[in-house]
């Protein structure tokens, strides 16, 4: 096999054995070389795709009973087709060959990667318990080691370089005790670049592409990340197995289970030897196969438990040879000097302890500081950190640093200076303590202040910020507030004097800059205000006001060009800028072409990386949640970028509400509050999070895709529900879709159901006025009764959401993906494009098979392509599901009248009417059929009830058609078949639904000897209608006529079947 012949020859011989896979010694190091397939690269068989599984399966030394069912379970997951998902993946693989651009094809291959792993989450459950492949299974569940194996060798399998990885420090937060984290895998992309896939998390870890040496310094053994700030989402501190790495974390694991087994209460005597004995065991094998700090750790844990600390503590040594950086193995050795009174040796260990931890805290802080570099607190503890350290300097600048950012540190500051004996300046502390009270002070009448601004009363906001200088002088603050209250009073050298005074005392007073080049600007001094724009610009380039003031200052001198760029800048900090540049870009006749602005701003964003380990998974979180709706990536991340925006108290929002929900829930799990005070606050955290989705997007008609919502700041009730929907999962609410079939009349809309803790239910309909968007609580089964697919309003007549709707279908996700797609159906259909409408409306159906509007819309695209019969299809399962859904009757009516079945046609308009609507376009439909009838009286009935006056040219072409219909039937009985012709055909292009009069066009042109003709104008009846036996008894005539003898006779015998009356004719 080729997998065989890349192995060394002294490999060949053994893998010929059967036994030859529990040989440790012959297992070969794939070294991201990827999977070769044993039966040749270009045979996607299922045999031969069953064969790889067994193969990878068995290289990682299990028997070939074990390879073969598990085989047989993944070529079990199949598509909706029913195809094996496998053979799908393998000739996905091998289709990116084709691709020549390489970030294209590593796209491709991360959106196969995402979905496998996609895949084995929704097959393979997360339980802490289960790695061995027959476990899983079984249990059809797996812990990280079962999590990697899945992933490893289905990756392998089609054709991915995969590494294991052990993580010894994870992205978020640190691991507990114990062999470590070993659930990672690593792929090598065509672009040189890794990822990193982690199923273990919720939602899953899957890192952005990164490049190993770039983001990550070696450090033996290991991996160290370089930015503790982790933009990409990555693992800290790595080790990448090869095969027998991956085997030795498996043999690992065996051995953990067998020496829990062997004690039932934690190094107590109460052991099971050989049990433990057996674990022991097992880490040998490990540790001759691929020896590493885990298998060296694990036998130490062991060698303790049975009371052997000389051998425990030789183990524990020979980790922190292969992990110099491992603490928890320093704390158990610690513990074992202790025991065997060997207090140096102790005392060492215990402070390896503590400066690893603190140069982790030290690493971990800088990242935070670089971030938010005012944050007191910050200093606060990496000052501590350094102080435990020893490192009294950077002790000490940090801790002033602290103080003079936050004086209220100041005694906690005094403490760890004595704690440590720092030697610092207490005298300047105690300065700065005094200085805290004065800033204090002076800060209450700068908030009266602006307080007073807000309420319109400039006077007396002055006089706060007066006395807030006469109280501090030194605070470039109150300048900077006075100056920019005098220039809302238009005193515009007052404004400057004050800013000039701020400058002075801050020379980096970004906004005081900002606002001396505003003032200059109203005074008509725009080079001086430029001069200060640049200034601003220089301390701060995202200020996004001083470009568009630089832009517009440059405008009025006339340097069209800078003030061009300038405007466009602001856009690239700021896309919400976009209606103020649009604005001065038309009063200055300036060019700004904005779009091209918009990705490379994006990017931008992308590439700063987050310092918050919280706000890095939302970001993942919402991604996910945007792209398993069916999103592409981008559209995601712009969704998560806007959605990080959101503050509240200089918290994100989502966050801030997510922390605060989930305190609620833990207290009500404590006894500590009631389900009913729970189901309150889950109410009041849904209107909260509506009231800001309301406030951010303002309700707009037909605006429901995620990428035109951000972009447009809008949103119909589809666009509200899935914003709702996407953030409300993530903040905690438990949520799903609603389907509003009936509100006062029939309209369809989507909204949010909100079960709550108390048992009960609430309905969110943002598309609501004001702040009534939330409907009562209630009890479904209480108030509804399940009727087919939909619950139906039990009371009479409900208004509303305040009483609730009169029916409702309650949709999972895959529902809420099929709304989508019906609604890009019927795009479709509005802008012609029917073909596509089409595949859209089946892929709603395929997501969710009760989605009525998938089969509306289809049926739709079927009457545009005038293939009636499969819409009448259509609409009929539509109301199989719907009994009372108006615009399907219409539509069958429609379908029927075009095949000239009036019968049919008639019974499903006068439906409608029957149940009481009064709508001109059933009274047209209906008068039309009568007219076609040949029934004028009833025709002009209802011809008569029409008002709306843009139907009026419709109905006198209709009537216009009708009467040069009879015209040419009378003329074809006087044989003028010219005549008839001519009539016939003027009929037809103002009514194309007029059969008769194309019957009577079909005859004309057989009566003129030209039967081809005859045969054409038929046939676009039978294309209509293909049960018309009056249709193909005139093609049967025609086709005598040709001697086409045999057709002739397949169209009578067609005529004798569908009606037996034709028969003597």
């Amino acid at each position: 096999s080729q997998e065989e012949a890349q192995l060394p020859k002294e490999e060949k011989t053994s893998l010929k054995k059967e036994e030859s896979f529990n040989d440790t010694s012959t297992i070969p190091d794939n070294s991201f070389q990827g999977h070769q397939n044993v039966s040749g690269e270009n045979n996607l068989s299922f045999y031969s795709l069953k064969e790889s599984i067994i193969q990878e399966v068995k290289s990682l030394q299990y028997p070939e009973e074990t390879a073969q069912k598990f085989a047989k379970m993944v070529m079990e997951w199949k598509d909706r087709k029913g195809e094996a998902l496998l053979e799908i993946w393998k000739k996905r693989f091998e289709g990116f060959k084709e691709i020549v651009d390489k970030e294209r094809r590593t796209a491709e291959e991360i959106s196969l990667l995402k979905e496998i792993s996609i895949v084995i989450k929704r097959e393979i459950k997360d339980v802490s318990s289960y790695f061995e492949l027959e476990d899983i299974m079984r249990t059809k569940s797996a812990d990280c080691v079962g999590y990697m194996q899945l992933l490893y060798i289905l990756g392998n399998v089609v054709g991915f370089s995969m590494r294991g990885i052990e993580v010894a420090r994870m992205a978020y937060g640190r691991l507990p005790m114990g062999i470590g984290h070993t659930a990672v895998v690593g792929v090598e992309l065509s672009n040189g670049k890794m990822v990193m896939i982690d199923l273990t998390f919720e939602p899953m870890l899957f890192s952005q592409p990164f490049d190993l040496e770039k983001e990550f310094r070696r450090s033996g053994e290991y991996w160290e990340i370089v930015d503790e700030r982790n933009p990409v989402g990555l693992h800290r501190r790595i080790r990448i197995l090869d095969r027998k790495g991956i085997i030795a974390q498996i043999l690992c694991n065996r051995g953990a289970v067998l020496v829990e087994s062997g004690r039932e209460i934690s190094f107590s005597k109460n052991i099971d030897e050989d049990l433990i004995l057996q674990g022991i065991a097992q880490y040998e094998k490990a540790i001759q196969l691929s020896p590493d700090r885990v298998g060296y750790y694990n036998r130490g844990l062991a060698n303790e438990i049975l009371g052997k600390y000389r051998e425990a503590i030789a183990d524990y040594s020979k980790a922190i040879e292969y992990d110099p950086l491992f603490v928890e193995v320093y704390a158990r050795r610690a513990l074992l000097y202790k025991k065997l009174n060997q207090e140096k040796e102790y005392k060492q260990d215990i402070l390896t302890v503590q400066r690893i931890r603190l140069k982790r805290i030290v690493s971990e802080l800088t990242a935070f500081i670089k971030e938010e570099p005012d944050n007191a607190n910050l200093y606060y503890e990496r000052g501590k950190a350094y102080a435990g350290l020893g490192d009294v300097v950077k002790a000490k600048k940090d801790l002033i640093k602290a103080v003079e950012i936050n004086p209220m540190l100041t005694p906690k500051v005094k403490n760890i200076s004595k704690l440590f004996d720092l030697d610092l300046d207490l005298d300047l502390i105690e300065r700065v303590k005094n200085l805290e009270d004065i800033f204090r002070k002076a800060w209450r009448h700068i908030e009266k202040g602006d307080d007073l601004v807000q309420r319109k009363e400039i006077n007396k906001a002055i006089e706060e910020y007066t006395k807030a200088i006469e109280i501090n002088p030194e605070d470039a603050y109150g300048y900077l507030k006075r100056g920019i209250a005098y220039g809302l009073l238009q005193k515009h050298r007052k404004a400057i004097h004050d800013l000039d005074k701020a400058i002075q005392i801050n020379s980096n007073f970004v906004e005081a800059y900002y606002n001396r080049g505003a003032a200059y600007g109203m005074l008509g001094e725009h080079n001086r205000a430029i001069v200060d724009f640049n200034k601003a610009i220089e301390i701060d380039d995202s200020y996004v006001d001083a470009y568009i003031n630089r832009g517009i200052a440059y405008a009025i001198l006339g340097d069209k060009e800078r003030a061009e760029k300038d405007l466009r800048k602001a856009f690239s900090l700021c896309p919400d800028s976009l209606p103020m540049i649009k604005k001065i870009a038309g009063d200055f006749d300036l060019n700004v072409e904005i779009n091209s602005f918009i990705e490379e701003n994006v990017e931008k964003e992308k590439d700063r990386g987050d310092n918050n380990r919280f706000r890095n998974n939302l970001i993942v979180q919402l991604t996910n949640e945007v792209k398993s709706l069916g999103y592409p990536e981008e559209t995601a991340q712009k969704f998560a970028k806007m959605v990080m925006e959101w503050k509240e108290d200089k918290e994100n929002l989502i966050i801030s509400l997510r922390d605060a929900l989930q305190k609620e829930q833990t207290k009500c799990s404590q006894g500590k509050i009631s389900k009913e005070e729970l189901a309150q606050k889950e109410m009041s955290t849904a209107f909260f999070l509506g009231e800001k989705i309301k406030e951010v997007f303002k309700n707009e008609d037909k605006v429901y895709e995620l990428s035109q919502i951000v972009r447009e700041k809008k949103a119909n009730c589809l666009g509200y529900t899935q914003i709702f929907y996407v953030l409300g999962n993530i903040i905690g609410l438990s949520l799903k879709p609603v389907e509003v079939a009936e509100v006062i009349s029939n309209w369809h809309i989507v909204n949010m159901i909100l079960s709550l803790s108390n048992g009960k239910e609430v309905i969110v309909d943002l598309t609501i006025q004001g702040d009534n968007f939330i409907s009562k609580p209630f009890r479904l089964e209480e108030e509804y009764e399940k009727r087919g697919i939909y619950w139906e309003y039990r009371k009479e007549a409900p208004l509303g959401i305040g009483d609730l709707y009169r029916k409702i279908r309650i949709l999972d996700k895959n529902g809420l993906i099929a709304q989508i797609y019906h609604n890009r159906a019927d795009e479709d259909i509005h802008r012609g494009k029917y073909n596509k409408a089409m595949e859209e409306a089946q892929k709603a159906i395929e997501y969710d098979s009760n989605d009525v509007l998938g089969y509306y819309n289809l049926g739709v695209a079927y009457i545009w392509l005038e293939n009636y019969e499969k819409a009448i299809s259509q609409f009929k399962k539509v109301l199989n599901f719907y009994s009372r859904f108006i615009p399907a009757y219409l539509n069958l009516g429609v379908a029927y009248k075009k095949i000239g079945v009036y019968s049919e046609a008639l019974h499903y308009l006068n439906k409608i009417v029957e149940f009481g609507y009064e709508l001109d376009k059933v009274y047209f439909n209906l008068a039309h059929i009568y007219l076609l009838k040949g029934d004028m009286d009833k025709a002009e009935d209802y011809f008569s009830k029409i008002k709306d006056r843009s139907l009026f040219f419709e109905i006198s072409k209709v009537k216009n058609a009708f009467d040069n219909t009879q015209k040419a039937f009378i003329a074809l009985n006087a044989e003028k078949y010219q005549d008839a012709l001519k009539f016939a055909t003027e009929a037809v292009r103002l009514d194309p639904d007029n059969l008769d009069a194309q019957l009577i066009k079909s005859v004309a042109y057989r009566c003129l000897n030209n039967v081809e003709e005859s045969i054409k104008e038929i046939n676009k009846i039978i294309q209509r209608n293909p049960h018309n036996p009056e249709a193909y008894l005139e093609r049967a005539i025609s086709y005598a006529l040709m001697e086409r003898y045999d057709l002739a006779r397949k169209d009578l015998i067609t005529v004798r079947n569908l009606d037996e009356e034709l028969q003597k004719e």
